[in-house]
């Protein structure tokens, strides 16, 4: 399923604080350690133009928009990025208050397809948390190269790719 835009720029919440354009949808929330791709995600997902930038601390808010899969609208939250659940930073801790404050339908784990070994010990603090969980692989032309590890990966996790 694909998930439309139905958030048009200047009517949702990118750098707006106290604004929830999806106030009362089904909650998507992208977690992920800093650069793994969550802000560009949300942009793909939202039509978005939230900040994209290839160096720590970019994202230290919490970013908000909406999309469609088929007739249903869901709130897309993009958090700062976080290693672990245990906050080591006031990022990390304003990255895991949509996790255990708001009601979600689903989690996108995004992961850098290059650092898999540096992501995965959040991967299964996630998982051993028992949240809905997606597993989201950016940098895709290297993870066809490693297709084979992935996939053997998510078959031993038990979760959809």
């Amino acid at each position: 399923m694909k998930l439309s835009l139905i958030c048009p720029k200047g009517e949702c919440c990118y750098g707006k604080k106290e604004c929830t354009p999806g106030k009362g949808l089904p909650k998507i929330v992208l977690v992920g350690s800093p650069n793994a791709g969550k802000s560009s995600l949300l942009n793909t997902l939202s039509g978005s133009s939230t900040v994209v930038s290839n160096y720590p601390g970019t994202s230290v808010e919490v970013s908000r928009g909406k999309g469609r899969i088929g007739d249903r609208e869901y709130e897309i939250i993009d958090t700062p990025g976080m290693y672990s659940l245990l906050p080591l930073s006031e990022e990390e801790r304003v990255s895991q208050r949509p996790l255990f404050n708001e009601k979600t339908f689903v989690y996108l784990h995004v992961l850098d397809a290059r650092n898999l070994r540096r992501m995965l010990s959040f991967t299964f603090q996630l998982l051993e948390s028992r949240f809905p969980l997606i597993l989201v692989f950016i940098i895709f032309p290297f993870a066809l190269l490693t297709s084979f590890i992935i996939n053997t990966l998510l078959r031993v996790l038990g979760v959809s790719l």
